[in-house]
């Protein structure tokens, strides 16, 4: 588990365990789709299935937790020129006071990932003196 004391918030990161994790990250996965209004109708069974597929391959997932408590997950991978951010969610309760810009800094310093593609949109991540 990593943590960052320098954070306003008290934020741990944890890479997901593909066997003990699947249910949580389905179930948040399916939270992040209701909160974006996709159409998309698997339902948990069928996005624990797509999420071992994606863990099995070249993805990665961190549980980000506040404290000892999982308030969201980043599903990420590794491109020559960049880092490809598939889904980040972070729980309705917990938005709005920097647990996914610091989760994405850890990520970087851990990782040194690359500039970040979300979606179709590129964006930097950097660290603040």
């Amino acid at each position: 588990m990593y943590m960052n004391t320098d954070c306003p918030a008290n934020i741990n990161l944890r890479k997901a365990d593909i066997q003990q994790d699947l249910p949580l990250l389905a179930e948040m996965n399916l939270a992040l789709i209701v909160d974006e209004g996709h159409r998309n109708s698997m339902d948990i069974g069928q996005l624990k299935e797509r999420m071992k597929v994606w863990l099995k391959s070249n993805y990665q997932a961190h549980l980000i937790l506040n404290d000892d408590s999982v308030i969201g997950y980043c599903l990420w991978r590794e491109y020559r020129e960049y880092t490809y951010i598939r889904q980040l969610f972070i729980s309705a309760d917990f938005r709005r006071q920097g647990f996914a810009k610091n989760a994405l800094l850890w990520l970087k310093i851990l990782y040194g990932i690359k500039p970040c593609r979300l979606g179709w949109r590129y964006c930097q991540i950097i660290t603040m003196p």
